[in-house]
């Protein structure tokens, strides 16, 4: 049901939110401004855990409409962020207390800034089971940012030059307007992560079969790096993106310790339900990808009859 009264502005009904939960705030929304995160957080009661879901592109981060610097925001309230880079809700929760709308969290979404955008942030009543499995299905696909994964975005958006910030609408073609697969079930199609730049640049493609080509165009707009980059620059953004895929994120966790080929295999064969043979494509795939984009990152042995790789401390 929708309240009867109406906002006044989008920011001042998160104020209320934010000062009158007393166990939990969580703040969901694709685009996540500082300023407006430390106004909204310093209505924050002391018994509120905070969670914050949001997600980082890099044309967005380059244009400046979200930041990374929440991070640090959030982590110094003794909360968690999260990214799930397929997202668009805007969705608000105050213990049993949410809104739902189009209002991101920036000062033009919450009303604070001289030109405001026009929004809205609606109360809604829902039942506890409907709560639980939007969040439930909202953290399927997101990855939790620790310091290593921000400071990793860090190093990528300072080596950003400035001629590769065009506005966002421009960088995708309507070839590449539909992503192909859910982003919980998303390993790169593309067997050869060095062709994945010759797709970028549009270099040599005539030359590339066509399936190759399709493939690679699927995997660039989950990853949907800058326009602009040269080489060096589009293999660390890429790098770094793949970190916030879940895939990516929960093997670059699994082999933290030092894994032969066979238990990552297991393991991708039990989190994505893969027949063995599939399971083995995968992992012959995603290995590729991590010594190509992250060479510095793991260490990688090949005694006989195995691989060994380990994620470097």
């Amino acid at each position: 049901m929708i309240s009867e009264c109406m906002p006044l502005t989008p920011g001042t009904d998160l104020l209320h939110l934010c000062s009158a939960s007393s166990s939990e705030v969580f703040l969901v929304a694709p685009f996540i401004k500082t300023v407006a995160l430390k106004r909204l957080l310093k209505n924050l009661t002391a018994t509120a855990a905070l969670k914050c879901v949001t997600r980082w592109h890099s044309e967005e981060i380059a244009s400046g409409v979200c930041d990374l610097e929440v991070f640090n925001i959030v982590s110094d309230h003794g909360g968690s962020l999260w990214l799930r880079q397929d997202l668009h809700a805007k969705y608000y929760r105050g213990d049993s207390i949410v809104f739902v709308g189009s209002a991101n969290l920036t000062d033009s979404g919450l009303g604070w800034s001289a030109m405001p955008n026009f929004e809205l942030l609606i109360p809604v009543q829902l039942p506890d089971n409907v709560v639980s499995e939007f969040e439930h299905k909202l953290f399927e696909s997101a990855v939790q940012v620790d310091q290593d994964l921000y400071e990793m975005f860090q190093r990528v958006a300072s080596d950003w030059n400035s001629d590769c910030k065009p506005p966002i609408s421009s960088i995708y073609s309507a070839s590449m307007s539909t992503a192909p697969v859910p982003l919980i079930d998303w390993i790169p199609g593309l067997r050869n992560p060095s062709d994945l730049f010759k797709i970028y640049q549009s270099d040599f493609v005539d030359n590339m079969p066509i399936t190759t080509r399709t493939v690679g165009e699927s995997d660039l707009l989950i990853l949907r790096p800058l326009p602009g980059l040269n080489l060096d620059e589009f293999n660390k953004t890429i790098g770094a993106t793949l970190l916030t895929t879940p895939i990516f994120n929960s093997v670059d966790r699994f082999i933290s310790d030092s894994r032969r080929f066979g238990e990552v295999r297991n393991f991708l064969q039990n989190q994505l339900v893969l027949e063995y043979h599939d399971a083995t494509r995968a992992w012959q795939t995603i290995i590729r990808w991590l010594r190509h984009f992250l060479p510095e990152r793991y260490e990688y042995i090949r005694p006989n009859y195995s691989e060994i790789i380990v994620r470097k401390s």
